[in-house]
C-alpha cells in the first residue's frame, strides 16, 4: 500500500466515524456544531473573545451562539474575575449533563467503528497514528514553508 492509498484509506475512516456520529447525534436533536462548543467550553471557563477564536468564528458569531445555549440553559455568562469588563462561559448543569449525554454516544460509536478489530490490533493501530501524528508535527514545526502553505495546523 502506498502512502497516497493509506491517507485515502484513513480518510475513508474518518468518513465513515464522522458519518456514523453525525447521524447519532442527530436521533438526539444534537448537532455536530453544538457538539464542538459543548466540548469546548467543557476544557474550562472562556471569554468570549477565546471562544471565537477557538470556533474560528467573528465575536458577533460567538455571542449569538452563546445567546442561544444560555437561553437553553446549556451555559452560562459569568463575569471574568481578572477584566470585570470581560465575560466568560461555562456549562450550566444542564450543560455538564449534555456533555456526558455527548460522551456516552462518542463512546458507543467508537465502540461499534472498532468492535471489528482485536485490543492488541486497536493498540497497534493507536501506535502508530501517534507516530505518524508526532512526525507531522515535528515537519510542520521545523518546516517554515509549510506552516506559511497552510498544510500544517498551528500549534
Amino acid at each position: 500500500m502506498t502512502p497516497a492509498q493509506l491517507s485515502e484509506a484513513l480518510v475513508n475512516a474518518w468518513h465513515t466515524i464522522t458519518q456514523r456520529a453525525v447521524g447519532r447525534f442527530a436521533e438526539h436533536g444534537i448537532t455536530p456544531n453544538r457538539v464542538r462548543v459543548i466540548n469546548l467550553i467543557s476544557e474550562g471557563p472562556l471569554r468570549m473573545g477565546a471562544l471565537a477564536d477557538r470556533l474560528g468564528v467573528t465575536g458577533r458569531t460567538a455571542t449569538l451562539i452563546v445567546d442561544d445555549l444560555v437561553a437553553e440553559g446549556l451555559v452560562e455568562r459569568l463575569p471574568d474575575p481578572v477584566d470585570r469588563r470581560a465575560m466568560r462561559v461555562v456549562l450550566a448543569p444542564r450543560g455538564r449533563g449534555m456533555l456526558l449525554h455527548i460522551e456516552r454516544l462518542q463512546r458507543e460509536i467508537s465502540e461499534e467503528v472498532f468492535s471489528v478489530l482485536h485490543p492488541r490490533e486497536r493498540v497497534l493501530l493507536s501506535g502508530l497514528l501517534e507516530r505518524c501524528t508526532d512526525h507531522g508535527a515535528t515537519a510542520c514545526r521545523s518546516t517554515d514553508s509549510l506552516e506559511t502553505d497552510g498544510l500544517c495546523s498551528p500549534r
